[in-house]
């Protein structure tokens, strides 16, 4: 029985051997390796790394080489890179850090590039993409660190782009933008810090958060009609950031969106805004604003008071909220202390947070049932408020997304709706 059992296990310990170097599917000649892949085809990478004129073949043992597989080079010398039209995936980090290679041109067989493929090629000055090309993702870290690159056209066919992609391409001033794709990815341009001027095409939707944070020599930004959403940080520390045209149906600016575009002077609001996240225009000191009754405003050229961003001075008295305005921007009030009665109409639908942060004279305020948030702290320490109205009912204010602590250390106890008072604790 015991020899039984040991021929058994000799037998499997066989079979599993002959099935892991079955495994073993790298093959290779005098000058490349040879993996083979799931469909049949082969990738390839470098074996000589000596090689300075690289040529990668179409095909090994009758079939086609599709993709391009990282190599360890090793050569300081200046190289030069030819791509088969048989290559359809260039793979992840395959000429990462190849200081030698100064140009490339990419066939139209391509259709993805992936993570960190060119990533650090710090003298790479040119990319070409081959008329007609099919290329649909340009991965994360594509072509970040790519420090020579001054200009890059994407092909109009890219439809998925990568967070970073050119992340700290620090000399690069011209960028050409898919219209295929609908949003810019993360990150995707933080710290081009030559990059001057940006066209989004139509078609684009989405730009993506911190997407071009940092970049110090951005000027204008031009925006197509189907941008909507602009994320969080999107443009921080653009500081030479100075017009963003035609923004008309942005409905979402995120959190610091703007912060620190010093000298930001001209940007219109669209009417379809639904969310001016906080501080999304903190430290955009030169900001050119539209003035009403005791307020500073941000519109268009049909309706210049879209947003309330900010009381006149802290020493206003009273102020009557603009027909169309839709947002109270947070802070818009803040430490106006002698402020005693506001008219919000019956348009707004945002009021951020601390938008009456310390107005301890407000004796009065009727919320408008249009009034869809409240921002934390909005009312804190509004300490004389001996009449707060709301336009709606009961059940209408429960709608109303509440923000913590949004009436804290004030005077705002009861809440008198239109059917009935309610009482806040």
């Amino acid at each position: 029985m015991k020899k039984l059992f040991s021929l058994l296990l000799a037998l499997v310990l066989c079979a599993l051997c002959f099935t892991a170097c079955g495994k073993d599917k790298t093959e290779q000649d005098e000058n490349f390796y040879y993996h083979r892949l799931e469909d049949n085809t082969y990738g390839v990478s470098l074996k000589n790394t000596g090689l300075t004129n690289i040529a990668f073949p179409d095909s090994f043992n009758g079939a086609p080489v599709t993709k391009i597989v990282s190599s360890d080079f090793v050569s300081s010398k200046e190289i030069s890179i030819t791509i088969p039209n048989s290559v359809t995936v260039i793979g992840e980090s395959a000429f990462a850090g190849l200081w030698g290679l100064k140009s490339i041109k990419i066939p139209a067989s391509v259709t993805v590039i992936e993570r960190s493929a060119f990533s650090g090629c710090s003298n790479l000055e040119s990319v070409e993409f081959e008329e007609g090309s099919q290329l649909k993702t340009l991965s994360a870290h594509a072509f970040s660190s790519c420090t020579a690159l001054t200009s890059f056209h994407i092909p109009d066919s890219v439809s998925s782009l990568g967070d970073r992609a050119f992340a700290f391409c620090i000399n690069l001033r011209e960028i050409t933008l898919p219209s295929s794709s609908d949003s810019i990815a993360t990150w995707m341009f933080h710290g081009c810090s030559s990059l001057e001027s940006v066209t989004i095409p139509e078609g684009m939707t989405k730009i993506g958060d911190r997407s071009f944070h940092g970049c110090t020599a951005l000027k204008t930004v031009n925006l197509s009609q189907s941008a909507a959403h602009i994320g969080n940080y999107a443009f921080s520390g653009c500081s030479s950031l100075e017009a963003v045209t035609s923004p008309s149906g942005v409905s979402y600016i995120g959190t610091e969106a703007f912060y620190n575009c010093s000298r930001l002077t001209d940007l219109k609001i669209s009417d379809d805004i639904q969310t001016l996240s906080n501080d999304a225009l903190k430290g955009c000191t030169d900001l050119s604003f539209n003035e009403f009754d005791n307020a500073l405003y941000l519109g268009n050229d049909s309706n210049p008071y879209v947003i309330l961003v900010k009381a006149k001075n802290t020493n206003i008295i009273s102020c009557t909220v603009a027909d169309g305005t839709k947002i109270i921007y947070n802070e818009a009030f803040k430490n106006c202390e002698l402020l005693t009665e506001v008219s919000l109409g019956n348009s707004v639908t945002h009021i951020n947070r601390c938008a009456f942060y310390q107005c301890t004279e407000l004796n009065s305020i009727k919320i408008p049932r249009t009034v869809l948030e409240i921002g934390e702290l909005a009312f804190y320490r509004c300490s004389n408020v001996s009449d707060f109205r709301y336009g709606g009912t009961v059940k209408d204010w429960h709608n109303v997304s509440i923000g913590p602590e949004w009436n804290e250390y004030s005077s705002i106890h009861t809440i008198v709706c239109s059917d009935e008072t309610i009482y806040t604790g």
